[in-house]
């Protein structure tokens, strides 16, 4: 075996050391590429190698030495070597692209951070806690010990809202706002019909009534998790057919209960509204109830449907004004969805209009600038702090002048950062924005998730 003396754990100590120096070297190689698009990856990893191989043959000539200490110097060092080349040359790689990027290629629209991670860990402890430790053993105990009536069944979607009020208004890192200008009551059932955006969705309408009960996708109304709980308060798959479903749910709406339908069917991966079916309009005529347009907003930056990690930023929920039952005679069902749609289309854009401005983007745009670099990132927190003191900034800096029907030139101070929230609040604008020089334009244009409407060149 190797044998250890003082000089040995002091040559480790070294190598140790040069180990991290190696990992920081990676790491600031990925960044790099990462930052810029450019693959200079190779070259950092060249360069760590030639250190080692000349600690190798520096170290390793040690071997031929007669002395066992000398001899044990050696062996610690080539071995201690190897193995923090190996160590460089996986794990800095390893963690960085699982923190970018989706699959080891395609980038995260928004990275990982250590605060998204444990945000993200704590919702789902806690959800998972509240699941198995209180709601499931009390689900099960109160459908046998409780005798089945109408005020057993309303206190447990009362228990359902409350649960949905709590939990809704404390995710961590995110505000939820509920918009109720036409002063909706639910007193009078009626079919509520929403965008889908995310997991969220549901707890955001059972927040709102405990009348309420909501269509869902046999994968819901069959989760190990939550399955009992989606049929004791008396949620219906989709896939039993309307026919059976109608029935089940006229006798809801005799007890005064709303039916939440997701028209769009599925969740949909981005902030647009995606195509509707026919089914609530349907639903409404069976049913002889008003419909309820409302429209969920933000929850697509915050819990996106292609990402399982909650991020920083703000949703809300405005409930709209009803469509009477009357208004929907004359009409075939096919006639009333598109009609409800290019309602719902309208109504969402001037949501997003209003809602929508420079501080709602800035901690989208933030993380895409993490991991470019500690100087590239503390810009950016720089400008987008000014940005969230005085929005009026963001136009005084930029300095938009036209240059064609809806073409907008625009000079950006740094690396892009404010082009890219002009353009997301402008989507109606073609923006041109000119930045300073190549590097700042390879960092500019190297963001996943640009605005379409966005380009850059350099100066």
């Amino acid at each position: 075996g190797v044998q250890f003396n003082i000089v040995n754990i002091i040559l480790a100590t070294f190598i140790f050391g040069q180990g991290d120096d190696y990992t920081i070297f990676m790491t600031e190689g990925l960044m790099y590429e990462y930052s810029t698009g450019r693959k200079t990856l190779h070259s950092y990893k060249n360069s760590v190698m030639l250190s080692a191989v000349i600690m190798f043959i520096g170290m390793g000539a040690l071997m031929v030495a007669q002395h066992p200490a000398l001899r044990s110097l050696a062996e610690v060092a080539v071995i201690g070597m190897a193995t923090v080349v190996i160590m460089a040359y996986s794990l800095p790689p390893l963690v960085f692209r699982w923190l970018t990027t989706t699959d080891g290629v395609t980038p995260r629209e928004v990275p990982l951070t250590l605060c998204r991670v444990g945000r993200s860990l704590f919702a789902i402890t806690f959800f998972l806690l509240c699941v198995f430790l209180f709601f499931l053993p009390f689900t099960v105990l109160y459908r046998i010990l409780v005798p089945d009536s109408e005020q057993k069944r309303l206190r447990y979607h009362r228990m359902l809202q409350k649960v949905s009020r709590f939990v809704i208004y404390r995710i961590p890192g995110a505000r939820y706002t509920l918009h109720n200008d036409v002063g909706e009551t639910f007193d009078t059932p009626a079919v509520i019909v929403c965008n889908h955006q995310s997991h969220l969705d549901v707890m955001c309408l059972l927040a709102l009534h405990p009348r309420i009960v909501i269509l869902t996708n046999d994968w819901v109304w069959r989760n190990p998790f939550y399955g009992l709980i989606i049929r004791m308060a008396e949620f219906y798959p989709t896939s039993d057919g309307m026919e059976r479903n109608t029935e089940r749910l006229r006798r809801l709406v005799s007890r005064g209960y709303s039916v939440v339908v997701f028209p769009e069917g599925t969740r949909c991966p981005g902030r647009d509204i995606g195509r509707f079916h026919k089914g609530a309009c349907e639903l409404a005529n069976q049913l002889r109830c008003d419909i309820l347009p409302t429209y969920l907003h933000g929850l697509a930056d915050v819990l996106p449907k292609r990402d399982f990690m909650l991020r920083e930023g703000s949703f809300s929920l405005e409930i709209g004004r009803r469509i009477p039952f009357a208004e929907l005679t004359g009409q075939t069902s096919r006639e009333q969805t598109r009609a409800l749609h290019r309602h719902y289309v309208e109504r969402y854009r001037a949501i997003s209009r209003a809602r929508e401005d420079a501080a709602y983007f800035v901690p989208y745009v933030l993380h895409k600038y993490m991991y470019k670099g500690s100087g590239v990132e503390r810009t950016c927190r720089r400008l987008l702090q000014n940005i969230l003191k005085s929005p009026d900034s963001l136009t005084a800096t930029l300095s938009p002048t036209a240059c064609g029907t809806d073409r907008y030139r625009v000079t950006d101070p740094a690396n892009g950062e404010m082009s890219i929230i002009y353009a997301f609040t402008h989507p109606d604008q073609e923006v041109v924005a000119v930045v300073g020089d190549a590097e700042a334009l390879a960092i500019a244009t190297h963001c996943s998730g640009l605005p379409e409407n966005l380009s850059f060149v350099s100066a």
